[in-house]
């Protein structure tokens, strides 16, 4: 049953597994209750472009450096659509993926002949299998990193998650707590004023 693992690819294939899903789950909470379930998918697929992008550019280079800022770049556009639009998260990350998809094709349309051939299914995939010991590293410290960010914000991010109209009344960048929070919100808001004023004692 564990023969396959006797392997070091399965084994490198196996780590990074367990380690992806152990962090999804974690960040996962806060993703699904914000209305971005689909950014995974959608980021994924937006890094098409920057590889293209880059499979342009440096035909000679791995395209793969131009993929981060250009999925940065993806990620800030629908965090500004979502601000500043009536937007759902899904419905800004479907417009943004889709973009982002179509001008990948279209720069790899506009290499020129004689260009390395791609396959477009192991850019947008890729293979677990195909992990390696440098792979490893990287995943395992953005998956650090990662981590002591969500462990260190937590309440914070909590509060602003499940409740962002008393997060934002309460100033919830400086919160501690979400009964700190509440608490303080539900006396400083114009509502509990209101109430105040218009009680008889």
């Amino acid at each position: 049953m564990f023969e396959p693992f006797a392997a070091e690819f399965m084994q490198r294939a196996l780590v990074a597994g367990l380690i992806v899903g152990a962090l999804c789950a974690l960040i996962g909470v806060f993703v699904v209750q914000r209305g971005l379930s689909f950014i995974g998918d959608g980021l994924a697929h937006a890094t098409f472009g920057g590889i293209a992008l880059g499979l342009l550019l440096f035909p000679k280079q791995d395209p793969s450096f131009l993929a981060l800022p250009f999925t940065v770049l993806v990620a800030l556009g629908i965090a500004y659509v979502l601000r500043r639009g009536s937007l759902r998260g899904d419905v800004a990350t479907g417009v943004f993926f889709a973009v982002s998809f179509a001008f990948g094709v279209l720069l790899l349309g506009l290499r020129p002949k004689g260009s390395r051939p791609v396959n477009v299914e192991s850019v947008l995939f890729g293979s677990i299998l195909a992990v390696s010991r440098q792979d490893l590293v990287t995943i395992g410290v953005v998956a650090l990193l990662a981590t002591a960010l969500v462990v260190g914000f937590w309440s914070k991010l909590a509060y602003a998650t499940f409740d962002r109209e008393l997060a934002a009344l309460s100033g919830g960048a400086r919160c501690g707590s979400s009964t700190t929070c509440c608490s303080r919100s539900r006396r400083s808001s114009p509502w509990s004023r209101s109430r105040r004023w218009a009680s008889p004692s």
